[in-house]
């Protein structure tokens, strides 16, 4: 009895062939002529990692907002029992910021796939178009920390005095104006815990709230800054000859960010609280020497 072997494997090649092309495809897109060193392409890998990352969060955080709005207008649990306006505004901020965040990374993103793409065609020509991608990113990272410095210290300065503002006038309770007017007397009752209950439910809470809020926010803040270290670490390996021209470029653009970021605090800062702040003083001062003003506790 004679055996013949099986000749025919066009279905085991062509199992192997496709699975082979589905490995290639999934790990490099964006490099399908194999361009990139393979520290190159986890450098790429890692940048659009981040951003998506940023994108998921930015949007993420937005429809938790929307969410918390939908819940206070529909009075759905935690607010089942009111429409608290604090809480409104509050979220409605958050959901504004977070989507135009949001924006901000695809828009980044979408650009940085669109240079890796349009400049690894030309890595053959002596083009030094990915260096100078690399550049951009390098410069952008350092850029942005400045930015997210500064909105920190915003957001910091601005919640923290409303919050002290909120919890100092919370534990005042009750104000009432006794006024001269035209020979009489008006006297005006103002029950600051009653209106701050009305507007967030529980006024201690919305202060404790805000307080974790701030911390979170420091804490991400952190982290962030060690995750583009290392970026930034990485992403100098590719400045090459030019790197004393372009930190020369870098710093002069740092210093000229943090003067138009310093600039504007201040301005915001003066006119938004502490003209106000001096005005509200100078008034309650007026008010407690000319005896017509009464806490109530």
């Amino acid at each position: 009895m004679k055996f013949k072997p099986i000749n025919d494997t066009s279905t085991i090649e062509m199992v192997k062939a496709d699975t082979d092309l589905k490995i290639v495809s999934s790990k490099k897109t964006y490099d399908t002529q194999n361009q990139y060193s393979n520290r190159e392409r986890s450098t790429i890998r890692t940048e659009t990692n981040i951003k998506t990352i940023n994108i998921t969060l930015s949007f993420l955080i937005m429809f938790v907002s929307l969410f918390f709005i939908a819940s206070s207008f529909f009075k759905i649990p935690p607010f089942n029992e009111k429409n608290y306006i604090g809480y409104v505004v509050v979220f409605s901020f958050c959901a504004f910021i977070f989507f135009a965040l949001g924006i901000k990374n695809a828009i980044e993103k979408r650009a940085w796939k669109k240079a890796i793409e349009l400049n690894g065609a030309s890595r053959n020509m002596g083009d030094y178009a990915l260096n100078n991608t690399f550049h951009i990113a390098y410069r952008s990272i350092i850029l942005k920390n400045i930015n997210l410095t500064w909105i920190l210290v915003f957001i910091l300065t601005y919640v923290g005095v409303i919050t002290a503002v909120i919890y100092g006038l919370y534990n005042i309770g009750k104000v009432d104006f006794e006024l001269d007017v035209f020979g009489g007397k008006i006297i005006t009752n103002l029950d600051f815990a009653k209106w701050l209950d009305s507007a967030f439910g529980n006024t201690l809470l919305f202060c404790l709230i805000s307080v974790l809020s701030m911390s979170a926010l420091i804490v991400f803040y952190v982290i962030m800054r060690l995750v583009d270290k290392k970026r930034l670490s990485d992403l100098e390996n590719y400045l090459g000859d030019r790197s004393v021209q372009i930190h020369e470029q870098i710093q002069k653009a740092k210093k000229d960010r943090n003067r138009a970021w310093g600039i504007a605090y201040a301005v915001l800062v003066i006119l938004t609280i502490l003209i106000p702040l001096a005005l509200i003083v100078f008034a309650i001062w007026r008010a407690i020497r000319r005896k017509k003003v009464k806490l109530i506790k």
